[in-house]
C-alpha cells in the first residue's frame, strides 16, 4: 500500500487524545475510513478490520496529497450518504 508521507502513519491505532500534536489531516482520514468501512464490510464477510483496510486502500488509490484533497473526499462521501438517507426516507414514508 503506497501512501504519501503526510498520511503514512497507521490510522488503525486508537487515537491519542492527550497528544495535541495529532495532525488534523489524520483525524479527517480517520473520519473518511470510518464512513467507508461499512460499505466494504459485506464483501469482507463482516470483518471490520479487513473492511477498514479495504477502505484505506480505496482512499490511497485516489492518492490524496493534501488536507483539501481529503476534505473533498469527505464532502463527497457525506453528500452521497445524505442523498441515500433522503431517498430511503422518501421510500418509507
Amino acid at each position: 500500500m503506497t501512501q504519501t508521507t503526510a498520511f503514512a502513519a497507521s490510522s488503525a491505532t486508537a487515537p491519542d487524545c492527550a497528544a495535541p500534536s495529532r495532525h488534523p489531516s489524520r483525524i479527517l482520514q480517520d473520519v473518511i475510513l470510518t464512513l467507508l468501512a461499512p460499505l466494504f464490510r459485506p464483501a469482507c464477510n463482516g470483518d471490520t478490520n479487513l473492511a477498514r483496510c479495504a477502505a484505506h486502500r480505496a482512499l490511497d488509490a485516489h492518492n490524496p496529497r493534501t488536507a483539501p484533497d481529503l476534505l473533498a473526499v469527505a464532502q463527497i462521501i457525506a453528500h452521497n450518504q445524505a442523498a441515500l438517507a433522503t431517498a430511503k426516507a422518501r421510500s418509507l414514508g
